[in-house]
């Protein structure tokens, strides 16, 4: 699919209460990090210029663009209860562990909640951990659609990491990945357990790292996963975990030119897909043209993002958006 870049993103929310724990944690007196202030000032730049700042819910009315006919037709399927809940999403502080390691994830829900067990997606990271925006806004979207929403983290800490931090919370999971996927299962184990959750209809969406690691609690195996969804996320499979039949739906979002992302690891994806998935639908790689690595993310539209492989294209992001939507309705 012929990408198309863009500088505006579909949904430009922020929220205040969240934003603040955002900017907390180890950034303290400092104030928050580069790149919190960069997407902070892209958001409002992007809300005074558009007039989008105010209500996701108005911008799925029908106002704007393809991915909201998209949502929008889910929306008109779902009950009165439903679309009261899309109104009164909100996201909180979730705190879990796997092992001695204190998580610090977070959990978005609507008002239907309360009342009945609902399907849980879990939204997993980049490379910079789950304490951003970018995380908050998907938490959001999905809660308005109905679901649970889980943040997962993966790392620990309780703000953005970058530079050597960055680094080294990453390099755990490269080295390890038995680890990885044991931290992602422990994620996935702590969405099913609450106690609005429908444990038997789980999925997990995740980027760049994220990505990676939703393909990883695929290859678990683990009973109650309905779909895993990659957005430009890593490929490769760990040679040192078992080949576990894979049982849930598989998706993975790619640009062609993501430089992460070379010929021979999505030939070998391939490969293992048709190995290891069960029945013939059950897998999809989607790949959009002229599209880079990042392509979600609304912060990354400037030349130096592009020399280094990453880039916001608006056509990719809201057409994967709405394919994760369908797989979703489809699987849950």
């Amino acid at each position: 699919v012929a990408g198309r870049a863009a500088h505006n993103p579909l949904h430009a929310h922020r929220s205040s209460s969240v934003g603040s724990r955002i900017r907390g944690g180890r950034e303290g007196a400092a104030g928050v990090s580069y790149l919190a202030r960069r997407e902070e000032r892209w958001w409002r730049r992007q809300s005074n210029s558009t007039g989008w700042g105010g209500s996701l819910s108005g911008i799925r009315s029908g106002r704007r663009g393809r991915g909201a006919s998209k949502e929008g037709r889910v929306m008109s399927s779902s009950s009165a209860r439903d679309e009261e809940a899309s109104a009164r999403a909100s996201v909180k502080r979730h705190e879990y562990g796997h092992g001695d390691v204190k998580l610090f994830g977070y959990v978005a829900e609507g008002a239907a909640t309360a009342s009945r067990p609902r399907p849980a997606v879990l939204v997993v990271h980049t490379a910079i951990g789950p304490h951003e925006e970018f995380i908050m806004d998907k938490l959001r979207r999905l809660a308005e659609l109905g679901y649970v929403a889980f943040g997962v983290d993966m790392f620990g800490a309780e703000a953005v990491v970058l530079g050597e931090e960055k680094v080294r919370y990453n390099k755990q999971f490269k080295d390890d990945r038995k680890l990885l996927q044991s931290r992602i299962l422990a994620a996935f184990h702590e969405a099913a357990s609450l106690p609005f959750t429908d444990a038997s209809r789980v999925a997990a969406i995740g980027y760049c790292f994220g990505g990676k690691a939703v393909l990883d609690l695929a290859r678990s195996g683990v009973e109650g996963l309905r779909a895993s969804i990659s957005f430009h996320g890593i490929l490769d499979a760990p040679v040192e975990l078992e080949g576990t039949p894979i049982t849930a739906r598989v998706v993975a979002f790619h640009g062609s030119r993501d430089p992460f992302i070379a010929l021979e690891d999505k030939l070998s994806f391939h490969s293992e897909m048709e190995s290891r998935c069960r029945g013939s639908k059950k897998w999809q790689m989607v790949e959009f043209g002229g599209c880079y690595h990042a392509f979600t993310r609304p912060d990354k539209t400037q030349e130096s993002d592009r020399t280094q492989g990453l880039f916001y294209d608006e056509y990719a992001a809201e057409k994967s958006w709405a394919m994760m939507v369908d797989v979703l309705a489809e699987e849950m």
